[in-house]
């Protein structure tokens, strides 16, 4: 069973009206707002911001700025909000935004573990981080496939486009600190879904990722067409090519 934890935070309130994403806010104001209103300061802003001229520093400009500001951003605010909850800092929040839009909150909520895989400077430690605050199981087989995928990832930083099934699902349960039976269970998911492609070569199972192994195919037909083709240039004369002023450069080495 997966749970979630609700936008509805202290902490998540005053990083996301820190952020800037609100103008008339910053670090400091956010802070003396839910010190003053707590969970309800977003209630207060957006149904009786008159209020907000209670304290010292917000006048009726700045009150008008911060009202129509937040006007502006629900559906980004409910986003922001949701995923600085979650323990996202608003500059990935902005990116996840920008990759997912108005969809954001409910594919980061069913599977955290994608943000690696989809978002520019998410790795899947901090991928990991995400998940296992909004309640994803250590031992879940989303959390699994995302490892398997991340192993496979990181072999190409030493040449490899594939690995052993047996490797892969070592390295992978060391990473993950879980049970082999789970990462073997992940496997299998991976493969059925086609998230991973298995292929055996010379009797040995091999595991790529899906464009890798693309890749792999594609260049080698390309060398096997070229392997096959006719020359483009002409023959090399090859007496011509060695010698200097009518002179065999091979027949005076030779001599």
């Amino acid at each position: 069973m997966l749970t979630s934890t609700p936008p509805t935070t202290k902490e998540g309130i005053e990083k996301y009206l820190g952020s800037g994403m609100v103008k008339g806010i910053g670090p400091v104001y956010a802070k003396k707002l839910v010190d003053k209103f707590g969970e309800g300061v977003f209630g207060i802003i957006e149904k009786a911001s008159a209020r907000l001229e209670d304290m010292d520093g917000i006048g009726p400009k700045r009150r008008k700025r911060i009202k129509e500001a937040w006007d502006e951003q629900k559906v980004i605010r409910d986003i922001m909000l949701f995923l600085h909850s979650n323990g996202v800092s608003t500059s990935r929040a902005v990116r996840i935004f920008k990759t997912y839009g108005e969809d954001a909150i409910e594919k980061v909520r069913s599977d955290p573990n994608r943000l690696a895989k989809d978002i520019h400077g998410i790795g899947f430690k901090t991928a990991d981080q995400i998940a296992q605050k909004m309640g994803i199981p250590v031992d879940s087989l989303i959390r699994a496939c995302a490892g398997l995928s991340h192993v496979l990832i990181e072999a190409t930083g030493d040449g490899h486009c594939a690995l052993p099934v047996e490797l892969l699902q070592d390295e992978a349960a060391k990473l993950l600190l879980v049970e082999g039976k789970i990462v073997a269970d992940a496997l299998e998911r991976t493969l059925a879904s086609n998230d991973l492609v298995k292929e055996t070569i010379n009797g040995q199972e091999l595991i790529f990722l899906p464009h890798l192994k693309r890749a792999e195919e594609i260049i080698a037909g390309r060398i096997r067409n070229l392997a096959g083709s006719p020359s483009a240039f002409p023959a090399i004369g090859f007496e011509k090519a060695v010698s200097v002023d009518g002179f065999s450069i091979l027949k005076m080495v030779t001599r």
